[in-house]
């Protein structure tokens, strides 16, 4: 699952990549996804996932370890430009 290319199911479900420091990916093992109240994100509150893993490299705040999940985005939001761009889109439920 390297480079850029994209992996969906027809179902709706994806495949998703995480990209974190490696004791907190030993924590999410352990434990799963666990949002802290505290913390805003990029875009809110929230666990987020690229489409490929080479999108984690600009998109990830901790870096070394890879998460690979089984991602069911429903209406959830969809950003399709970088971490830093002012005019991220949303696409909703697209």
């Amino acid at each position: 699952h390297t480079g850029s290319r994209q992996y969906r199911r027809d179902d709706g479900i994806m495949i998703g990549f995480h990209q974190t420091s490696p004791s907190a990916a030993i924590g999410i093992s352990k434990d799963g996804f666990r949002i802290n109240p505290a913390s805003s994100g990029m875009l809110g509150r929230g666990a987020y996932f690229a489409t490929c893993i080479d999108h984690t490299e600009f998109k990830a705040e901790h870096f070394g370890a890879y998460i690979c999940a089984l991602v069911d985005p429903g209406n959830d939001l969809r950003v399709t430009t970088n971490r830093n761009d002012p005019d991220a889109k949303d696409n909703r439920g697209t």
